[in-house]
């Protein structure tokens, strides 16, 4: 993503979307979704994506405690 980022010329990609998120009024996914409920369901949520036909052609291959710290990461913002 950083040659991306450069030939854009822009900052971190991460940074970018949450700045587009805010500007169009899409709220973070932690004020949508409860806490206690999202990682009470997260276990089954990885499992269920690590079994979705698009994460088995993913070109960078993943595994179910990886999924858990995405989504986690997602979740925060």
């Amino acid at each position: 993503f950083r040659a991306l980022e450069h030939s854009l010329g822009l900052g971190p990609l991460s940074e970018e979307v949450r700045g587009l998120n805010q500007r169009l009024g899409v709220p973070a996914l932690a004020r949508l979704i409860d806490e206690a409920a999202f990682f009470e369901k997260l276990p089954a949520l990885a499992r269920t994506a690590q079994g979705d036909g698009c994460t088995k052609t993913n070109p960078r291959p993943t595994d179910e405690e990886t999924m858990r710290g995405l989504m986690e990461q997602i979740y925060r913002g």
